[in-house]
């Protein structure tokens, strides 16, 4: 009975992978679930406004890329602050379930493909990329994931479901992260076509091309139809607003003349620096074995980064201009989840035909593919610092990709499979196997974990001051980094030298039951695995409390009723647009009531509608207040003066910074930093209409 009961679990792997997935990555984004922490995710900025289910619905099928991912459907089911925190952790538990699903399709046994989904799901690139706000990737790489596993199921037994799915897994996966699945899609047809060519030289090529190329014909129809129908909107902003603003974007950095070709009028040479920033230096790759081995991210107060990546082109130490270096993410791969990796291609090599498992020759070649996705991905992620690089540039629409390390996403990927492939060859090894796999395995991650603790011991402080002084670090952190690098390199050699122990004790061990030993072994690789990798995941985990947001707000109670609908100008106070971290702690609360900002902030583009260039009252259009529906203007003392003197608008209300830095009624008109007015031209609620100009998401209209 209790086998029995042990098997009906073991069926449900999925769920419990999804689960554990779920849980770590809850566990990691612990600082952040208290209702009034939110993480710090500067590109995708937490939507801290009153928005009702029906609103954030609308809001929905009114963008420009109207699939109904996973993500999308959390962003309308959730509030905001729960969305913004639960999507990044979502998005892990489904990434994994995804490999997992893959790699059962391989004929892995279930605890491997948990394993392979894991290390794919806290791969250091691919989840601390939430540290600079990629929710869109995050969104994508489930998709990405999964459509390997129908590529895989097509082949095996083909099926309409199957092609349609991938249809739709496209579209959503381009709504997400356009370049970077991109490189999946390209990807994903050098896998099929591999697996067609080894399925097919196994079968017989003609009897096997013969008898399915009809069901490939019409299931490549069907998943282009069902592609069309979910991603029509999707290319249309792909190939619309994202490319018109890569080439806004490019003519800007590069100083071309965006009437004139934008990227087409500029030195081919700069469009090249453009493109290949954030190059992965070579010396990086140390870092797939060691955390944050320099540092962790690029303005961390107690461990900056110092490497090169994210360098500008011209910075030297000697006439520093531009970036020294920019990065908000890891890029470890798993000391122990490398190791693995490796016992599965030394293992397909050195295997020999008598002693395959029955799916071996599939997972032979499935090693062999991955390997040499990583190594071709390892190429091109060397950008300008590597040869290869400077061909895929000159692909049709190449040249407007930027970042080649986005192609570690594609190798993270691909040890992810190849460490579930070598926790499978552990599982299912003959007890009789050729030991000359374990042996070399042994041997170089012992070699590597040597390597790791010499790098670690010899390190020397003095012989890097001048590079980090140069890029700018206080001489005060100097030990604090000298003491990360050996740390890190300990930290390998550590967990290399434990990983070859494991592999040894499961390949040399003689035990009444093997496979017994072999199951344990596997389960403390992926559970460890994982439990390294989370724990340098949360490294990067910043909060914020918005609680001061949502305290009561003077400035909002000064609104007339009713505030929802109404607008306010600041009229660049202080003579200068405020930068939206600091308006939200000055107008904290505002809107939150409903209001809705009329104003442009740095950074706003030249035709955006709420650019009003005011340098005084002059230049202020009470008209134009009237249409924005402008309830109130804040301006600070002198030009409110003007204003009023203008008779433009009236002054109703003084205010000055309180706790927080929010604004509260000044006692007296001496303390004053702010006064409110009036405008002259106020209008009645009903004629308030935003639509003219695009509601914000985080207000809604009355």
């Amino acid at each position: 009975m209790n086998a029995s009961r042990f098997r009906s679990a073991a069926r449900l792997w999925p769920l419990w992978l999804f689960l554990a997935a779920l849980g770590a990555a809850l566990g990691v984004f612990a600082p952040a679930l208290p209702a009034m922490q939110i993480l710090v995710s500067p590109d995708s900025p937490a939507n801290l406004g009153v928005s009702s289910l029906a609103r954030r619905a609308a809001d929905w099928a009114a963008g420009p890329t109207p699939v109904l991912s996973h993500d999308e459907l959390l962003r309308i089911l959730l509030p905001p602050l729960a969305f913004h925190d639960l999507s990044y952790a979502v998005s892990a538990a489904l990434t994994a379930l995804a490999m997992g699903l893959y790699l059962r399709e391989l004929g892995l046994p279930p605890l491997a493909c948990c394993g392979g989904g894991l290390a794919l799901a806290f791969a250091g690139y691919n989840f601390t990329l939430f540290n600079a706000g990629h929710r869109g990737y995050a969104a994508m790489m489930p998709y990405a994931t999964l459509l390997f596993a129908l590529v895989e199921r097509a082949l095996r037994r083909p099926s309409w479901p199957a092609f349609a799915l991938m249809g739709g897994c496209a579209a959503s996966g381009l709504a997400g992260q356009p370049d970077v699945m991109s490189f999946f899609l390209l990807l994903l047809l050098a896998y099929a076509a591999v697996r067609c060519a080894q399925r097919a030289a196994a079968a017989g090529p003609r009897a096997w091309f013969a008898a399915r190329w009809r069901r490939f014909a019409l299931g490549a129809a069907l998943g282009a139809a069902a592609f069309a129908l979910f991603g029509f909107g999707t290319l249309r902003h792909v190939f619309g607003d994202v490319l018109r603003g890569r080439e806004a974007q490019l003519a800007a950095a590069t100083g071309a003349d965006a009437a004139a070709g934008g990227a087409a009028a500029a030195d081919p040479e700069e469009n090249w620096i453009f493109a290949t920033n954030w190059s992965l230096p070579p010396e990086a790759a140390a870092e797939f074995f060691a955390p944050d081995l320099r540092g962790r991210d690029s303005g961390n107060a107690a461990a900056p980064y110092w490497g090169r990546l994210g360098r500008s082109a011209a910075w030297t130490p000697e006439a520093p201009q531009g970036f020294a270096n920019f990065r908000q993410h890891s890029l470890y791969f798993g000391a122990p989840v490398l190791g693995v990796a490796l016992f599965a291609l030394v293992g397909a090599l050195f295997g020999t035909k008598e002693e395959r498992a029955p799916d071996e020759d599939a997972r032979r070649g499935a090693v062999l593919f991955w390997t040499g996705a990583v190594v071709l991905a390892l190429l091109l992620a060397l950008g300008r610092h590597g040869f290869l690089y400077r061909a895929f540039y000159h692909l049709p629409m190449m040249d407007k990709v930027r970042a080649p390390v986005k192609f570690v996403h594609l190798a993270e990927f691909g040890v992810a499979a190849l460490f579930g492939l070598g926790l499978a060859r552990l599982l299912e090894r003959p007890a009789g196997a050729d030991r000359r796999e374990t042996k070399w395995t042994m041997g170089l991650l012992l070699a590597a974990a040597a390597a790791f603790a010499a790098a670690g011991v010899l390190f020397e402080t003095k012989a890097h001051a001048a590079a980090w002084a140069a890029a700018g670090i206080p001489e005060t952190l100097f030990g604090a980094l000298a003491e990360g690098w050996r740390g890190a390199c300990l930290r390998a050699a550590w967990l290399l030298a434990l990983t070859a122990g494991a592999l040894g004790a499961a390949g040399f061990l003689r035990t009444e039951k093997p496979a017994r030993l072999a199951a344990g072994t596997a389960a403390a690789l992926a559970a460890g695995a994982a439990l390294d990798l989370a724990l340098v995941d949360a490294r990067y985990v910043q909060t914020q409390d918005v609680a001061p947001r949502f305290a009561p707000s003077e400035l909002a109670d000064a609104l007339p009723p009713p505030a929802t609908g109404w607008s306010y100008s600041y009229l660049f106070l202080f003579q200068q647009p405020l930068p939206d971290p600091q308006l939200n702690l000055i107008f904290g609360g505002l809107d939150l009531a409903g209001a809705v900002r009329a104003d442009p902030v740095l950074g706003s583009p030249p035709d955006d509608p709420r650019l009003l260039a005011w340098q005084g009252a002059g230049d202020a259009h009470p008209l134009r207040w009237a249409m924005e529906g402008v309830a109130r203007v804040f301006a600070a003392p002198p030009l409110a003066a003007q204003i009023a003197k203008a008779g433009l608008a009236e002054p109703v209300g003084i205010y000055a910074f309180g706790p927080g830095g929010r604004l509260v009624r000044a006692p007296d008109p001496r303390a004053a930093a702010v006064y409110a007015l009036r405008p002259a031209l106020l209008p009645p609620p009903a004629a308030v209409y935003h639509g003219w100009r695009g509601l914000p998401a985080d207000a809604d209209a009355a």
